[in-house]
C-alpha cells in the first residue's frame, strides 16, 4: 500500500501545466505528472538524464497553461524512473520540496486530490 503524508493532485487539467527547473546547469522542461504540498512529478523528455540524480537540489517554477501565472519551488530529486506516457518512453522525476506549499486555487480547482495513509 502507497504511503503518502498529504493529498496529492492529478488529472488531465494539472497535467497541462508547465514546469521549468534547473538542476545545477541542467535545464528541466516538463509537465506536472502529480502534485502535493510535499512535492511533485515532473514528466518529460530530457537530453541530460545521465546527468540528473536523485538528491540533486533542484529549484524551479510551475505555469500555467496560459502562462499568466506561475509559482516558485524549490526541493530535491527523491525519485528517477522512466515511464511509457502518452506511448511514448519519458522521464518522470519525482521532487520534495524543501518547505511546504500552499498549493494555489488555480490549480487545485482542476481535481479532487486522491487520498493520503498518515505513517
Amino acid at each position: 500500500m502507497e504511503r503518502r503524508k498529504a493529498d496529492r493532485y492529478f488529472s488531465e487539467e494539472i497535467c497541462k501545466f508547465k514546469i521549468r527547473a534547473k538542476i545545477d546547469e541542467i535545464g528541466v522542461n516538463g509537465f506536472i505528472f502529480d502534485i502535493s504540498e510535499l512535492g511533485v512529478g515532473i514528466v518529460g523528455q530530457m537530453s541530460d538524464e545521465k546527468r540528473i540524480f536523485t538528491g540533486a537540489n533542484i529549484s524551479g517554477y510551475v505555469i500555467s497553461p496560459d502562462e499568466k501565472r506561475k509559482f516558485h519551488f524549490e526541493g530535491s530529486i527523491v525519485r528517477k524512473e522512466f515511464i511509457s506516457h502518452d506511448e511514448i518512453e519519458k522521464l518522470l522525476i519525482g521532487i520534495r520540496f524543501s518547505v511546504k506549499i500552499s498549493l494555489p486555487d488555480y490549480l487545485t480547482m482542476f481535481a479532487m486530490p486522491v487520498g493520503f495513509i498518515v505513517d
